[in-house]
């Protein structure tokens, strides 16, 4: 794992620990469901954020600042999900604010079982 994979890894541990037990209501659709079946398959291109200084100490800018680590290519997930580009983009909005899904390219437990449900 690259020197920013490690330290992401390092920084989503706080998060994994504050997982919730489970999804929010309303995202056990099939959408969802392919759509995080899509994002476990994309490769995760994470790189060094531009971004000075240390990680915000608020959760959630510390979230948002975890999210400068991934570039996500929305046309190969739209692709990868066999759904359109528009309803892809306001999923992956939906569960990134939900804290479903992660910026090195794992889910949450909760997410995970959405998809063994």
């Amino acid at each position: 794992m690259s020197r920013a994979g490690d330290r992401l890894a390092t920084l989503l541990t706080e998060f994994r620990e504050m997982e919730p037990e489970k999804a929010p209501d309303g995202l056990d659709d099939p959408h969802t469901r392919v759509f995080l079946e899509a994002w476990k398959k994309l490769p995760a291109d994470i790189g060094e954020p531009l971004f000075m200084g240390q990680p915000p100490l608020h959760s959630h800018n510390r979230w948002s600042y975890l999210w400068k680590y991934r570039r996500v290519d929305h046309d190969k997930l739209a692709a990868f999900s066999d759904l359109p580009a528009d309803v892809c983009r306001d999923l992956f909005v939906k569960l990134v604010a939900a804290r479903l899904i992660y910026p090195d390219g794992t889910l949450s437990r909760p997410a995970e079982s959405i998809l063994t449900a």
